[in-house]
């Protein structure tokens, strides 16, 4: 008797039910029960000096989203979520001072710790971070963006900037 992986996973699920990890098992649950996650595309081409890193000091450049050149938009949701991670990434290393990169919500900073920085002292190409589901959250209809503050000292100005916002529903 040979073993069907298919039938062991049918035996798993009910009818109408899907797969889902829970710890190191298999079990079948509704598909109303799962979170969507999605990723949103944010990015900056030549990455400028001048926009100061002191949040009170400055207003911050609004990156492009989904690749609009040379037009700031933002995101509009078209249902309420919750933001579950940033990730931010250089094509060359942060250098004269540091880049950081927040998230906002019609366009004020969702929270202070709604941010990543790309540090110059060491030469960082890339930041994350992640955030609960249900923590940071936006309703129908709201703009989500994202804005950089390079220090003043920011010295690569040839770097481009991708990021990709993750959000929940």
């Amino acid at each position: 008797m040979s073993f069907n992986p298919f039938a062991w996973l049918k035996s798993l699920v009910r009818d109408g039910y899907v797969l889902q990890r829970s710890g190191a098992s298999l079990v079948g649950a509704e598909p109303s029960t799962l979170t969507t996650r999605q990723t949103i595309p944010f990015s900056i081409t030549n990455v400028q000096a001048g926009d100061n890193a002191a949040a009170p000091l400055s207003t911050p450049v609004q990156a492009q989203w989904a690749g609009a050149a040379a037009v700031a938009v933002g995101w509009v949701a078209p249902r309420a979520g919750s933001l579950t991670g940033l990730s931010a990434a250089l094509s060359g290393a942060a250098a004269g001072g540091d880049l950081v990169v927040g998230v906002y919500k019609n366009g004020t900073l969702m929270n202070a710790l709604t941010v990543v920085t790309l540090a110059s002292a060491t030469s960082d190409t890339k930041a994350r971070t992640t955030f609960t589901a249900g923590t940071y959250t936006f309703a129908a209809g709201d703009v989500i963006d994202v804005r950089i503050r390079a220090a003043l000292g920011w010295s690569a100005t040839t770097v481009d900037l991708g990021v990709a916002v993750e959000i929940a529903d």
